[in-house]
């Protein structure tokens, strides 16, 4: 898989999830990535994989688990667990509870991917900047490097 489809999935992959995750009081800062998609083109390609790496890890135990409770019961089940509330000692409410939890302390977790860490994402574009400026001279393009006219 290419960069450029790790990064398109990784950006599919978090649209699907934000709503669940919203719904298992997971910060919206923590279920997003604030730049575009040209931007992290630009980064190394260990960071996109380490990120498309863990999101799929995820998927395949912590979602999945999540996403069988849910299926226990119709949406409009749960939908109405909600509005009604009290009803907490439900045995799927329990369990579902326990699954969002789960999902939680991952995505908010310190060990999450350096693309998550809005910090050391701009830490990495501003050294792949100071890197591209270094091959110019004084942050003019050189010979080299400008189309031929």
């Amino acid at each position: 898989m290419t960069k450029a489809d790790m990064i398109a999935q990784t950006f599919v992959l978090l649209d699907q999830m934000r709503p669940h995750l919203l719904k298992s009081k997971v910060p919206e800062k923590y279920t997003r990535l604030f730049y575009t998609q040209e931007d992290l083109e630009k980064l190394p390609v260990t960071i996109i994989r380490d990120a498309y790496n863990w999101l799929e890890k995820i998927l395949g135990a912590e979602w999945r688990e999540y996403s069988c409770i849910r299926r226990l019961l119709p949406e409009m089940a749960w939908e109405m667990y909600e509005a009604m509330g009290d009803f907490e000692d439900h045995r799927e409410v329990k369990l579902l509870r326990l699954a969002q939890k789960n999902l939680r302390s991952i995505f908010i977790s310190r060990e999450r991917p350096t693309l998550f860490k809005k910090g050391k994402v701009v830490d990495e574009l501003k050294k792949q900047i100071r890197k591209d400026k270094s091959k110019t001279k004084d942050g003019k393009c050189s010979d080299e490097s400008s189309p031929r006219v």
